[in-house]
């Protein structure tokens, strides 16, 4: 397995991998394929985008994407989306994905990593297994609307 940054060349295969990974148990989210496209696409594009895939054979088995920040007299990195295949979790490619995502980070002067994920997963240990606490501090608000696919 090697381990390089995400570019724009790589977003059919990462949509490929997230979809399947978060349409699987225990999440079961319904993305389609237009829809996690859609999202890769806009991660991409935003301002401060840096990501990196892990690959085995040439083939893209996961990857960890998401965009750099200015904090008050740092950069901080807003981890956006991470995910590995469903048949590779659990064997060590989330490691090395965060592992080559740090190291990117460090010559940049990010201070700060954070991320939002759902409670109760397997995404919650994992994270914390690699040093990431739950903010005190903050809080997470969602208003949901009426609307087309609400």
């Amino acid at each position: 397995m090697v381990t390089r940054r995400a570019g724009a060349d790589d977003l059919p295969a990462l949509t490929d991998v997230f979809v399947r990974c978060f349409n699987a148990p225990p999440l079961s989210d319904g993305w389609t394929m237009e829809t996690a496209a859609r999202k890769l696409r806009e991660i991409h594009d935003t301002p401060g985008f840096l990501g990196v895939v892990a690959e085995e054979d040439g083939r893209v088995i996961g990857f960890a994407l998401g965009n750099l920040e200015q904090w008050i007299s740092c950069p901080h990195y807003f981890l956006r989306e991470m995910c590995v295949e469903p048949e590779r979790q659990g064997a060590g490619v989330g490691t090395c994905l965060l592992e080559a995502l740090l190291r990117d980070l460090e010559p940049l002067g990010v201070q700060a990593v954070y991320l939002l994920t759902t409670r109760g997963t397997p995404a919650v240990e994992f994270y914390r297994k690699h040093g990431f606490e739950v903010h005190e501090g903050t809080l997470v608000f969602l208003k949901a609307l009426d609307g087309p696919g609400a």
